[in-house]
């Protein structure tokens, strides 16, 4: 034990800091075993869930054409009648290279946005790892990501980040607003999840 500046944590209880002996009486987790607290068919209908939200997770995620949804989706949408009223983002992404001031300034140019937006726009980008910055037709968020990469290719940098990111245009992409949205809600489903079973042991012994 050593005294310090504060601003630490306890680690009783979390079996990824100990390799023996990791909590006290008070911390310690009793596992639960799931055929216990679960009927058998509930446990089914859990596991059935989860796969669903697992399986549409990943497709969402992990779906490589950004102006329209996958397959499935697409059929959906169609028989909604929604097809003809599809709008589009432009998305700034955080590439790690170019700086928060290089990212405001080519928002408050292209975007048309306030330094305290633009500032807003890049904390989040930088926070989420992405923000849409234009709400619009695929030809109106087209022109601003290409307006916004051209900026950056060739913006004022310093030296060091100059030599860096010179080729390195800003990380700009043209997104279907749907598939954009969903993309958002999967990643908040999967922190969900992921929350019950911190707070349900049974959850994650689920097959």
């Amino acid at each position: 034990m050593h005294s310090s500046t504060g601003s630490g944590y306890c680690d009783c209880g979390d079996t990824d800091a100990w390799t023996d002996g990791y909590a006290c009486s008070i911390h310690e987790k009793k596992d639960e075993d799931v055929d216990s607290v679960l009927s058998p068919e509930l446990k089914t209908r859990c596991e059935q869930l989860v796969e669903i939200m697992l399986q549409f997770a990943l497709s969402m995620i992990i779906h490589k054409d950004d102006h329209k949804l996958p397959a499935y989706l697409e059929e959906l949408r169609a028989e909604m009648g929604d097809a003809t009223s599809q709008q589009f983002l432009t998305v700034l992404y955080n590439d790690e290279t170019h700086t928060y001031e290089s990212v405001i300034k080519v928002l408050e140019l292209y975007i048309h946005c306030t330094k305290d937006q633009a500032m807003l726009v890049a904390t989040i980008v930088d926070r989420e790892g992405r923000s849409a910055v234009k709400l619009g037709s695929k030809a109106d968020c087209t022109k601003a990501k290409d307006d916004v990469q051209r900026r950056t290719m060739r913006g004022e940098q310093s030296l060091v980040r100059r030599a860096a990111s010179q080729s390195t245009p800003l990380a700009v992409k043209v997104m279907d607003t749907m598939l954009f949205s969903l993309q958002n809600f999967a990643i908040s489903m999967l922190t969900w999840l992921n929350t019950q079973m911190d707070t349900c042991a049974f959850m994650s012994q689920l097959d």
